[in-house]
């Protein structure tokens, strides 16, 4: 593909709708589908897609001191036909209040092809206790953002310090030629990485600058430098694609970034340094853990209000918090016990339960897939086994699958089809990929590779890529075989090639000669 051929701003079209009244929605399990908005636009090329920005504002009265919950089931249709299906769920304590204001806020980008279309947006209730009916949606509003196509959404960003200048790099890899596709000169010390969701833009922490970098992935140029705060480490951008969130760790601080211009809006003050970050899939709450004391702060995205709390870590080199895929459960790891957060709506975050496990947990990924709310832990030596746990379903577990001395890394594919787990090497044990089929009997299989420190998964669930360093190994996860190693031209840091929820930090094998 010749990257210089592309469209350097691929807005196209903005198109709007807004309710001028409140909608009822009648009370029921489920209730009858009730239109709220509806959007007409037109896609003039094959290759432009539709990203699709919706929010609705509900209000609700909880019957007084009981119980309540509240579950919204939302749908999009194009041209009639439906092409999105979610729901969001609101419960109360019985301190709850009688009235009750949420808002809801999603967005999704859709390729329909060329010609005249038509989003709809319905809502329904799916199920509900001690709630009053009926339920208002007091405004909904849609927007429709026709854009270019961004072929490149699909390279894997490897950041790097090279070799032979001692610079900071960004290194493109394709996945489909397992080639270098193009290099990018970032700031000095380039560490984590993160890719938007709609795959447009490119975040790179320059560790040594204290800067971020905006890169253009259409066409590979910086689009913009951001300062931020002393030593950052990590970096998130929430699901509806407004705000960065970047952890700077020596000024025990979060920077906030608007993404429309490209600028610092706001630093948060934290008690404790923050080393990651996860973002719930609401875009409600970015949560940091943080050490000096151990501890995580919930940030509010919109009012920027903390809400902390102590935990002791298993790992600070890692990521110990996660979020399941419906937003609704946070799991937090400790050395010894998992504590589990439930998110309500805006402003609502609050504790749950705590389970008492063994052996120190090190990092999470969460099952995107059939079940919405199982979420996998890798555990520090001498364990061998991965963690595995149901919350929504009852707190299921933990159970544990059989795995390998030396984990330290994890992800899962998007279909929630392969759990990914770095092996690294050590006197008793070959380095490589373990790959579990989670619903395939939990089949494992293992892919040697002489040196591992960190695995991310393509968009396609079909390939993984594993950080050596100064390479990148492509594994095959439907062949199980690993290809050609990718020379990157220097110290391999972090990778990019989906968007994840979570910060991605390199483990700390791969840090100390930068650090010492």
């Amino acid at each position: 593909m010749n990257l210089d051929s592309l469209n350097s701003c691929p807005c196209n079209s903005f198109h709007y709708q807004s309710t001028l009244s409140p909608v009822s929605l009648p009370l029921g399990s489920p209730g009858d589908w009730t239109y709220l908005v509806t959007v007409p636009f037109n896609i003039i090329a094959e290759n432009q897609v539709a990203k699709i920005e919706v929010n609705m504002e509900v209000i609700w009265d909880s019957i007084d001191k009981a119980n309540s919950k509240l579950a919204i089931e939302y749908r999009l249709l194009r041209n009639g036909r439906q092409i999105l299906l979610d729901n969001t769920i609101f419960a109360y304590d019985v301190d709850a209040t009688t009235v009750h204001e949420e808002t809801l806020s999603f967005f999704h980008v859709d390729t329909p092809g060329k010609g005249s279309f038509t989003y709809t947006l319905q809502a329904r209730i799916s199920s509900y206790n001690n709630v009053e009916g009926p339920l208002s949606v007091s405004k909904s509003d849609m927007s429709v953002n026709v854009f270019n196509s961004v072929d490149s959404s699909s390279y894997l960003f490897v950041t790097y310090t090279s070799a032979a200048d001692g610079k900071g790099y960004v290194s493109v890899v394709d996945p489909q030629t397992q080639k270098i596709a193009g290099t990018i000169k970032v700031g000095n010390d380039p560490r984590a990485i993160a890719k938007s969701p709609d795959g447009a833009a490119i975040y790179v922490i320059n560790y040594g600058d204290e800067t971020l970098s905006v890169i253009n992935a259409a066409t590979l140029q910086i689009t913009a430098t951001i300062s931020v705060g002393t030593e950052p480490v990590a970096v998130v951008i929430t699901p509806d694609n407004k705000q960065t969130f970047v952890a700077n760790l020596g000024s025990k601080s979060v920077t906030v970034i608007d993404n429309s211009t490209h600028t610092a809006v706001n630093t948060i003050a934290l008690p404790a340094a923050p080393f990651s970050l996860t973002v719930d899939t609401n875009s409600w709450f970015v949560i940091a853990a943080c050490k000096d004391p151990d501890s995580y702060a919930a940030i509010d995205t919109v009012k920027y209000t903390v809400q902390n709390g102590n935990l002791a870590w298993g790992s600070e080199n890692h990521n110990p918090i996660a979020v399941t895929n419906n937003g609704n459960w946070v799991p937090m790891f400790g050395p010894t016990n998992i504590r589990v957060y439930r998110i309500d709506g805006q402003s609502k975050f609050r504790s749950l339960t705590t389970w008492n496990v063994g052996g120190n947990i090190a990092a999470v990924a969460t099952d995107a897939g059939q079940w919405h709310d199982i979420f996998y832990a890798i555990q520090a030596p001498p364990s061998t086994k991965i963690m595995f746990a149901g919350i929504s379903t009852g707190f299921a577990g933990p159970n544990y699958l059989d795995g390998y001395k030396g984990q330290n890394d994890i992800d899962v594919s998007s279909d929630s089809q392969k759990i990914c787990i770095v092996i690294e090497a050590s006197d008793d044990q070959f380095a490589g990929l373990q790959i579990i089929e989670p619903y395939n009997g939990a089949l494992s299989h293992f892919v040697r590779i002489p040196v591992a420190h960190q695995v991310v998964i393509t968009p396609d669930s079909l390939q993984a890529f594993v950080t050596e360093e100064q390479y990148v190994t492509p594994v095959d996860l439907v062949t199980y075989t690993k290809g050609e190693a990718i020379s990157i031209g220097g110290k391999v840091y972090g990778m990019a090639v989906s968007y994840r929820t979570q910060s991605k930090l390199r483990p700390k094998t791969q840090i100390l000669e930068s650090e010492d």
